[in-house]
């Protein structure tokens, strides 16, 4: 009896068969039935063939000779051809963004022989990283389609590779400008973000409805206004793509002080006669630690 797993080759030896009065030469004929439907056949004494079904599994193969004077003898053995495993697997990821876990899955078919061992390939480089555990996590260092193989030895030692294509989405690059306004004057934000679908900007007395004009705190572009307050600040803005991935970014943005006009007191002037006027005005600087 010989035991072999599906799609590997079986070699066949009729080298220990004994002659009759006739010995065996090159003319001597060796005729094989591999027991499957339909059978496959070869001649020769030493002979190779690839069963591509296990079902049933158990074949019977019979083996003519016929020496030179036509004599003749047939022996035959039974050849098991073991079911390969079959094997998926699945990713869980609901982003499947940069810097995000990737949850790996193998499932096998039951009717099979149980599973001994797996050996995962996770494609990337320069040295890909591997694993031999059924349900592996796995973390990527670059976004990019990757194909991803898994390898699974059943406890009849036959054995399944499983390939399959794994996306990792970029990070979005997260970009924005605005203007810089005299206090009191409003501050357009203004989103260049590639296929942003949702935003969430960090400012300085956003909680104060009243400071946002026709906008929000969600809003692609808002508008904003500091009121009384002017000097530098630093505002971020955390965004979502198409994808589902988030980012971030902050920059500082200026409110440019306004200057304190003032007009300085004038004594009291009889018709007809002039007033000398002196107005003074003080340049209010920038504050030197910004608000944040």
């Amino acid at each position: 009896m010989l035991l072999n797993s599906l799609f590997k080759s079986i070699k066949f030896n009729a080298s220990n068969s004994n002659p009759g009065d006739a010995p065996f030469s090159s003319t001597t004929i060796y005729n094989w039935n591999f027991g499957n439907n339909p059978p496959g056949t070869d001649n020769g004494e030493y002979v190779t063939y690839l069963y591509d079904t296990c079902v049933p599994g158990s074949y019977d193969v019979t083996l003519i000779i016929i020496d030179d004077y036509t004599c003749s003898d047939t022996t035959d053995t039974t050849v098991i051809v073991n079911c390969n495993p079959i094997v998926n697997f699945t990713t869980t990821n609901n982003r499947s963004c940069l810097g995000d876990t990737t949850l790996f899955s193998a499932s096998s078919n039951i009717t099979n022989a149980p599973i001994t061992s797996w050996l995962w390939n996770f494609g990337d480089d320069p040295a890909p990283g591997t694993d031999t555990v059924q349900n592996p996590i796995y973390v990527y260092s670059n976004s990019g389609t990757y194909w991803v193989c898994l390898t699974v030895t059943d406890t009849n030692g036959c054995t399944t590779t499983r390939c399959d294509s794994v996306t990792i989405n970029a990070l979005p690059t997260v970009i924005f400008n605005t203007n810089s306004p005299c206090q009191g004057y409003d501050m357009f934000f203004t989103d260049q973000t590639q296929n942003s679908i949702s935003w969430l900007w960090d400012i300085p007395y956003s909680s104060y409805i009243f400071n946002w004009t026709n906008s929000d705190s969600s809003s692609q572009d808002p508008i904003f206004n500091f009121d009384s307050w002017c000097g530098d600040s630093l505002i971020n803005l955390q965004v979502e793509d198409i994808n589902g991935c988030i980012n971030n970014t902050s920059i500082f943005v200026t409110v440019w002080c306004n200057p304190e006009a003032k007009i300085d007191p004038i004594n009291t002037v009889c018709q007809g006669f002039q007033s000398v006027i002196t107005v003074s005005y003080t340049h209010l600087t920038l504050p030197t630690t910004p608000y944040v």
